[in-house]
């Protein structure tokens, strides 16, 4: 991990923090809880995951 880490360190790229316009409070609440090196994935209903994962089911809609 240490390699990764220093290759977004060394890049410009920039990362900003998303601190509104979430209104899923489940999936606010998750986003929030993230640390280091944790990964949040938002995928259909055909990914096979571990019953042991933390799931959200979110109703999406087409919007503006």
């Amino acid at each position: 991990m240490r390699r990764i880490c220093q290759q977004v360190k060394d890049s410009d790229e920039v990362w900003k923090m998303k601190k509104s316009g979430i209104l899923n409070a489940p999936l606010s609440g998750a986003l929030a809880e993230l640390g280091h090196y944790d990964t949040a994935v938002i995928c259909d209903a055909g990914l096979p995951i571990p019953g042991t994962s933390r799931r959200i089911d979110l109703a999406l809609v087409p919007g503006d």
